[in-house]
């Protein structure tokens, strides 16, 4: 059962904006979000041991949040006081806390290793999506009117956005170009990420490399 929660959250994740569902103009939900707020539901106990465990990081992580909470608080009032508010603003941060629970307490029930490779093999899949996308549909211009970036040529992949595709494949380049001299897979997938990386032009994604 474990497995196969793993499986369907892998690849709900790697459909990006397939499995994407809109609630109205400037709201949406993916798939897999469902997945997560009912594995935090289902596992509250849990959670709430790791949330009480958060005041044991150390002082470094610690001052880490501290920005970006005074981050948050700055972005609310600056918007405030342009009269540019939204209450979904807030939804999203509920969501990126949410995922960032969610990762937590996949490493509590799981283990670390097996979390990074779920993640991994949806990295993959997204490079392979992504590679199959650049060679039969490298004309994306016709989604503009669906409210997407009108991108030609460029390697977006399911996620049908270049810079968020560039960004996985750098952190996926980096976990294998450092694990490269232990055997010739791991120095393949890392010249795969990085070329994949090449045919997305995103500077974001090569200002990050």
């Amino acid at each position: 059962m474990k497995n196969i929660f793993l499986i369907s959250f892998l690849l709900l994740f790697a459909g990006g904006e397939l499995a994407k569902i809109y609630i109205n103009q400037y709201l949406a939900i993916y798939l897999h979000d469902f997945l997560v707020f009912f594995y935090l539901i289902f596992n509250i106990k849990t959670l709430k041991k790791i949330i009480l465990n958060l005041k044991k990081i150390d002082k470094f992580n610690k001052k880490i949040f501290l920005l970006l909470l005074i981050n948050i608080i700055f972005a609310v009032a600056y918007s405030i006081g342009q009269n540019q508010f939204q209450f979904t603003s807030f939804l999203y941060l509920g969501r990126a806390l949410a995922y960032f629970l969610f990762v937590l307490l996949l490493k509590k029930n799981y283990g670390q290793k097996k979390v990074v490779q779920v993640f991994l093999n949806a990295s993959l899949l997204i490079l392979g999506l992504g590679f199959g996308q650049y060679l039969f549909l490298p004309d994306l211009t016709n989604l503009y009117y669906l409210g997407f970036d009108d991108h030609f040529y460029r390697l977006t992949s399911t996620l049908l956005d270049p810079n968020f595709t560039a960004l996985i494949f750098v952190f996926n380049w980096l976990y294998y170009a450092k694990k490269a001299n232990l055997n010739k897979k791991n120095l393949w997938f890392s010249i795969l990420f990085l070329l994949g990386l090449a045919l997305t032009y995103s500077r974001a994604g090569y200002l990050a490399l």
